[in-house]
Order: structure tokens, then C-alpha cells, then sequence
């Protein structure tokens, strides 16, 4: 390139949560990828009528995003849905990389992070249980 050509900026929207069947994927090879479950990511996927069967190209919610909230950080949200800081990192890939890393992995109001949680009641934090035993 020459110095008279301008700069490109390129702008690029993640969609989150969401993984492009591949030749030969199943929903346990997706699990074992994104560190969940084949049932976890089956639930929150109803047009999937056989779990044994995912078509090429099939677009596969692997959970939910969520919005963050002022005074949200990594390790709380970790804590909340029963999952590692390490996972969170791993499903957004945006939040690990080295401007991140030196921002201590801060967190910005409004963000959309992906969140496989946990959907066992005893592997995440549930404050309501604590409130209901509590009042037993």
C-alpha cells in the first residue's frame, strides 16, 4: 500500500452466545467447546427435536447473553451463575484479550457478555434459596 491510500476502518458486530454448526458437529462436541453440557445447551435450543442431530450451517444457541449492571465484575458474575472466571473469558473472547487483560477485565455498564449458566440449583449462587431457607 502507498501513503496516499486512506485508512479502512471496519466495524464487526459478535453475535454472542451463538456457535455455526460445522460438518460432523453434535451437540456434545458444542459442550465440550464452549465447557457445558449437551442437555444445557439442548434446553435453550427447542428446534432441535433429536439431540443427536445438528445440521451444518445450523446456528446453536449456546445460552443466554446478559447486560451488565453497574458495579458487575467478573468474578461476582462467575459466583452468581455457578460458573468459572476462566469460562466466562473463554465465551468472550472480547473480554481476554490484552487491552482487556491491562484494564484488570473491567466491566462497562450496558455490555453484553455471553453466560453459560449453570442450571443446577446447587452449582450457582441463588440468593433467593438463601432467603427462603433462612425464613424455614
Amino acid at each position: 500500500a502507498d501513503d496516499n491510500t486512506p485508512p479502512l476502518c471496519v466495524f464487526v458486530r459478535m453475535i454472542r452466545c451463538q456457535f455455526c454448526a460445522r460438518p460432523a458437529d453434535s451437540l456434545q462436541s458444542m459442550a465440550k467447546l464452549w465447557h457445558t453440557t449437551w442437555t444445557e445447551i439442548w434446553s435453550g435450543n427447542h428446534m432441535l427435536f433429536n439431540p443427536d442431530l445438528v445440521v451444518q450451517d445450523q446456528v446453536v444457541s449456546v445460552g443466554p447473553t446478559y447486560t451488565v449492571r453497574p458495579g458487575d465484575d467478573l468474578d461476582h458474575l462467575a459466583m452468581r451463575y455457578g460458573v468459572d472466571t476462566a469460562d466466562l473469558l473463554l465465551w468472550n473472547p472480547d473480554l481476554a484479550d490484552d487491552l482487556a487483560r491491562q484494564s484488570q477485565y473491567q466491566l462497562y455498564d450496558l455490555q453484553e457478555m455471553c453466560v453459560v449458566p449453570q442450571s443446577c440449583v446447587y452449582a450457582a449462587s441463588v440468593s433467593s434459596y438463601h432467603v427462603l431457607a433462612a425464613a424455614l
